[in-house]
């Protein structure tokens, strides 16, 4: 085998692997550079920061569920997001992600529960209805330092 034709097994290998991944656990994972890409991609998540970047998210190919962790300085809009108790956690945990278990309260905005992070957020969605119909307080969020 040719060295030309060792490097094409070993591409089709690894890129094969994603696939069977998605098709084993029914999960997609992508990589964001922004927030401008993240929603470009068609998902709904306007609580996310406008400076917000290296954005990881994973998602259901069956349905609603979807995880993402983001990178931000920016704190959340108080309009969209209030402070509630914690009734929903996560169906899928990234890596580098805090304990959603152990948050007592999260900021329901809209679908999405967020939590802060050490350098940004961590949201879920769908959350539970107790948090996606609270109203906002208009106290502003900000990640944890």
């Amino acid at each position: 085998m040719t060295l030309a034709g060792a490097a094409l097994a070993l591409t089709v290998t690894v890129s094969g692997c994603a696939g069977i991944d998605e098709l084993v656990t029914r999960t997609k994972a992508a990589s964001y550079q922004d927030r401008d890409a993240l929603i470009s991609s068609g998902i709904a998540a306007s609580w996310v920061p406008r400076d917000a970047h290296r954005i990881r998210a994973s998602r259901s190919l069956d349905g609603a569920d979807m995880s993402v962790l983001i990178t931000s300085k920016s704190g959340l809009d108080p309009r969209k997001c209030p402070r509630v108790a914690r009734k929903s956690t996560p169906s899928y945990v990234l890596a580098g992600a805090p304990n959603a278990y152990a948050a007592k309260d999260v900021f329901a905005c809209g679908e999405w529960s967020v939590i802060p992070t050490r350098g940004g957020w961590f949201g879920w969605t769908p959350n539970h209805p107790g948090e996606s119909q609270t109203k906002p307080t208009g106290k502003p969020a900000v990640h944890a330092e």
